[in-house]
């Protein structure tokens, strides 16, 4: 049961992710911000999206990771050249240092201009 506790003079919140992983977090002295801030964890439960703050990449490291390991070793050079400079022209000026938590349809739909 997800709750709100006063521990040592600062207020907690205590619930469970979408994996059954019981999850503490300290949000500080204001009651009422505690229970905003379960109200947006339980969202994100329920949703299947939460994920620890300290444990989500960013679309950056994902994208660096992905062309090292998968595109660079596997594809020819021009190949490998078109998709570096797509990353490095569209994409991560836009998405660099979002979280991957974070980047849904409408993020996307705001990069192509397409927003409704």
């Amino acid at each position: 049961m997800p709750c709100v506790r006063k521990r040592r003079g600062k207020w907690v919140i205590d619930f469970y992710d979408q994996f059954g992983k019981r999850h503490w977090e300290t949000v500080g002295t204001n009651k009422k911000r505690a229970e905003e801030v379960l109200a947006t964890r339980l969202l994100d439960v329920g949703k299947n999206v939460y994920c620890p703050e300290n444990k989500t990449k960013t679309f950056g490291e994902v994208a660096e990771e992905w062309f090292k390991t998968q595109i660079a070793p596997n594809k020819r050079p021009k190949t490998s050249n078109f998709y570096r400079n797509h990353l490095d022209n569209h994409l991560l000026p836009y998405f660099t240092n979002l979280k991957l938590s974070r980047i849904d349809v409408g993020t996307i739909e705001r990069l192509h201009g397409t927003q409704t």
